[in-house]
């Protein structure tokens, strides 16, 4: 289950089937999502998305390595404020690696919502036809 207060409209999580769902609406005890109809399912049978390299990786981030040869995942297109997320050893997140902030992520709709804060309200680019998880 996804704790309400961590969603948003646009974010791509799992509904009751494993299905990818991108969230249109959001109401009291559930969203609403397209897939040709609209649809609806409560906040129980949602579920997050595990942010992986592979994901990282077809969402626009780029593989490169630090000094202590951590994992680095940069995010830089011309529209957007550079992001960098590093992967800790031994640990289950990826860590935003800013000057002013420490936040550390571990599903996609989490990167999601980090982004737009750092883009001034502008969307990760995904394409939910595209999106192996």
């Amino acid at each position: 289950m996804i704790d309400i207060k961590d969603l948003r409209i646009g974010n791509i999580v799992l509904g009751e089937n494993n299905e990818l769902i991108e969230v249109e609406t959001i109401h009291y005890d559930g969203v609403n999502y397209m897939d040709g109809h609209i649809y609806g399912t409560n906040f129980n049978d949602l579920k997050p998305i595990k942010l992986t390299p592979e994901i990282l990786k077809q969402v626009g981030f780029e593989k490169t390595k630090d000094f202590d040869d951590d994992d680095l995942y940069d995010f830089e297109e011309s529209n957007y404020r550079k992001l960098t997320l590093i992967k800790l050893r031994g640990y289950d997140a990826f860590r935003v690696m800013d000057v002013d902030n420490r936040i550390d992520i571990k599903f996609l709709h989490d990167l999601q919502n980090t982004f737009y804060i750092f883009n001034n309200k502008q969307e990760l680019p995904i394409d939910i036809n595209t999106l192996k998880i």
